[in-house]
């Protein structure tokens, strides 16, 4: 045999083995979108504590004014007397006021007056998507990415972070607090954008449903409904976003 020939096998050879290695190594999207820039420690603010807004004389834990927001901005809470829901997406505050027969009215004017009986939010230095998901299902579906996705990223199995997670779902339950009448509904076949805190440790600071490890709010794209996420069915197209440790 040639030397050429010979020369040309070894190299075909080496090729192969090349790529089989990269097959073997190279992460999944997931954890390519995970693992290098997720942030395990952005700050969360929380304002009013499960004692605090039970005292005798309440009134609120902050004004809404005073709350720094930028264009990350997402959190959750009831308004001062609990007359509406409160919801920041993007640094963009939903105050969802209950009507009657279960209908809100949907406000993003922050007046000088108005504050929050508790208040929870994260301001992250950036936003990193997470692609794909597929096969999400579930408050325990959302639970279970989002601890996949920490756990990939090298996060303590205590951290707790903020979430988006855009979608379409097949239906969703939502509520919203308001006096004297409160909201509720259910909605199917819609657009949703979802923000949250996922906690999975025992510290019972950010005001999670009992049971849960996240508290999630949702705005139903296309109206004015924003409230308390209750339960969510099948998410197509999801987008899961999470905190980035740097501007892209």
């Amino acid at each position: 045999m040639s030397q050429s020939i010979t020369q040309r096998i070894f190299a075909r050879l080496a090729l192969v083995t090349l790529i089989s290695v990269a097959s073997c190594t190279t992460p999944s999207p997931a954890d390519q979108a995970a693992s290098p820039t997720m942030a395990c420690d952005t700050p969360i603010m929380v304002f009013g504590t499960r004692t605090s807004i039970k005292a005798s004389g309440f009134e609120q834990s902050v004004k809404l004014s005073d709350l720094p927001v930028s264009d990350t901005t997402v959190g959750y809470g009831p308004s001062a007397g609990y007359r509406d829901e409160l919801t920041l997406i993007d640094g963009v505050f939903h105050i969802a006021t209950p009507e009657s027969g279960n209908m809100v009215s949907l406000s993003h004017e922050v007046t000088p007056d108005k504050g929050a009986a508790f208040l929870v939010a994260s301001n992250p230095v950036a936003w990193k998507a997470v692609q794909p998901v597929s096969d999400l299902t579930g408050l325990e579906g959302i639970e279970s990415l989002l601890a996949e996705t920490a756990e990939a990223a090298g996060c303590p199995a205590n951290a707790a972070f903020p979430f988006k997670l855009n979608g379409t779902a097949s239906h969703a339950s939502w509520s919203a607090v308001g006096q004297p009448t409160s909201a509720k509904g259910d909605v199917e076949d819609v657009a949703v954008e979802i923000v949250g805190i996922y906690a999975p440790g025992p510290e019972d600071i950010y005001f999670l449903p009992d049971g849960r490890t996240v508290h999630a709010h949702a705005h139903i794209v296309g109206t004015q409904i924003t409230g308390h996420l209750g339960q969510i069915g099948a998410l197509s197209g999801a987008i899961l976003y999470v905190p980035a440790a740097s501007q892209p």
